[in-house]
């Protein structure tokens, strides 16, 4: 499917309502991750929408998911997991989350690559803030419009987040909980 030939309106509702549903199955086929072995808390996520005056930003905070880099996309052919396209992704582990922001802009309809966003996640718990290394990746099937930034930490389980991301001189901060 040709992105740019979309109409923006119609791209951006999809836009939304694609990586929403992502967020929600954390974009693969859940028979490959812990939720076989491990109870729902260790899958429980959350997805939040927000808008500023220039994009439409999506986070999610999912399950950990396999980093590949380009050449072991190409030569694997994993399944699913994310591709790095700039920077290097975090291993999964124990108590590690899959954190991601999509920035779509809301002229065109089209997920972005620049500018790159800061993201944090506050820890309402401790208080502790946690930079995001905002790795630009996408998912090794969609591909390209699943374009978005983000990486794998270490978070506490049954806890609230916020998760803050700023583009250039506009930001969204979004509530969720982890179970």
């Amino acid at each position: 499917m040709n992105l740019t030939r979309l109409a923006p309106t119609a791209l951006l509702a999809a836009a939304a309502v694609a990586v929403v549903g992502a967020g929600v199955t954390g974009g693969h086929d859940h028979t490959h991750t812990a939720a076989l072995d491990e109870d729902v808390a260790a899958v429980a996520g959350f997805t939040k929408v927000a808008f500023t005056d220039r994009w439409l930003v999506v986070v999610n905070v999912l399950p950990a998911e396999p980093m590949y880099s380009p050449d072991e996309v190409a030569h694997d052919h994993p399944t699913w997991g994310e591709m790095a396209i700039e920077g290097e992704g975090s291993p999964t582990g124990p108590g590690v989350r899959h954190v991601e922001a999509h920035v779509y802009d809301r002229t065109t309809g089209l997920p972005v690559d620049r500018p790159v966003p800061a993201l944090e996640v506050l820890v309402h718990a401790t208080g502790e803030r946690l930079p995001i290394p905002a790795v630009l990746m996408q998912d090794v099937n969609i591909g390209e419009a699943d374009l978005h930034f983000g990486d794998n930490v270490a978070l506490p389980g049954d806890t609230d987040l916020t998760v803050t991301v700023t583009i250039a001189d506009e930001e969204v901060s979004l509530d969720g909980h982890l179970d």
